[in-house]
């Protein structure tokens, strides 16, 4: 081994180029495990993305088909209300509540507790990515297959609204006396230009607007539980945040029998099928078990695993 001149080693020219080439190597070797991983993610994101969709479009299609055409007693009290409008919470209110809301909560959530284990912005970081993309899929996954089962449910029940013989006015004489107690099947509705779709009037089980708030809303109540749960500093506005989050559900749902869109029973089982759908899904997944902590000590040292590695392979050719 040669020396300088104070007594010293130096590292010889040759291991120097033997450390760079194993260095080279290394390099070469993670980016191609980079690839191989980045693929296998891309693929399984599309079949994600497909299976999502083929759902959804399934959901489409419960929604444009017709409903079972149940009959009729002249003397149900349930069917007789009178139509109301505007709806407290309308459709479009419901939309925003079940598909733009949660979107920005869990994305507005994961940059926060990002940034408060952390203390810095988490857009460079691809385990946050990683972590928000986790958790919207499962979301949206929830959210697909409630639509669908609350579809599927209405189309196959076809329960009358409270608000059928108002709006629809079936051309039959009730008072006729062989109409008394008789169930009716073979009716047409008068109205020519009807306040409320024909079709809709047979959709009443269950409530969707109770199915899909309860089922947005108790998604992201657990999702804020796992995902801030050990943070002491915040957890009685957490609680705070999850109590808003289940009375806008319940208003919802308790809105549709005061605009007389819907049975107390509608919306009952409205709320079981979309706590059950939220709950199952979360379970079933366990797609918020396995969210990457962002701590210091945990995330660093998943953060920071290639680098570790390159330096001990710096210090492994420096000490040969």
């Amino acid at each position: 081994m040669s020396r300088s001149t104070n007594g010293k080693s130096k590292v010889p020219f040759n291991n120097n180029k033997k450390c760079h080439k194993q260095r080279k190597k290394l390099s070469s070797d993670q980016e191609e495990i980079q690839i191989i991983m980045d693929r296998h993610q891309l693929y399984f994101a599309l079949l994600k993305v497909a299976c999502l969709s083929f759902l959804f479009g399934f959901g489409i299609y419960l929604v444009r088909h017709k409903p079972y055409q149940r009959g009729f007693f002249c003397d149900d009290e349930t069917i007789k209300l009178p139509f109301k409008y505007p709806d407290t919470v309308t459709f479009t209110d419901l939309l925003l509540l079940v598909l733009p809301f949660p979107f920005v909560v869990i994305v507005l959530s994961e940059f926060v507790y990002y940034f408060i284990s952390l203390r810095k912005l988490p857009f460079q970081d691809h385990i946050w990515w990683s972590n928000t993309l986790q958790v919207l899929s499962v979301w949206f996954l929830a959210t697909t297959v409630s639509f669908i089962v609350e579809g599927f449910t209405k189309m196959m029940v076809g329960r009358l609204r409270p608000i059928f013989l108002d709006v629809c006015r079936p051309q039959i004489d009730c008072n006729d006396p062989k109409n008394v107690g008789r169930y009716i099947t073979d009716f047409q509705c008068t109205v020519e230009k009807p306040r409320y779709p024909l079709d809709d009037l047979r959709r009443s089980f269950p409530s969707g607007h109770s199915a899909e708030s309860m089922m947005a809303m108790l998604f992201l109540i657990i999702y804020l539980h796992k995902r801030y749960n050990a943070k002491e500093c915040i957890r009685y506005p957490l609680i705070c945040l999850q109590l808003c989050l289940f009375l806008i559900t319940i208003f919802t749902g308790l809105s549709r029998i005061q605009d007389h869109k819907h049975h107390w029973t509608d919306v009952l089982a409205g709320f079981s099928l979309g706590a059950s759908m939220a709950s199952i899904i979360v379970y079933v997944t366990g797609g918020l078990n396995d969210l990457t902590p962002y701590d210091n000590q945990k995330a660093q040292k998943v953060i920071n695993e290639d680098e570790i590695r390159i330096k001990e392979m710096n210090r492994v050719c420096i000490n040969t």
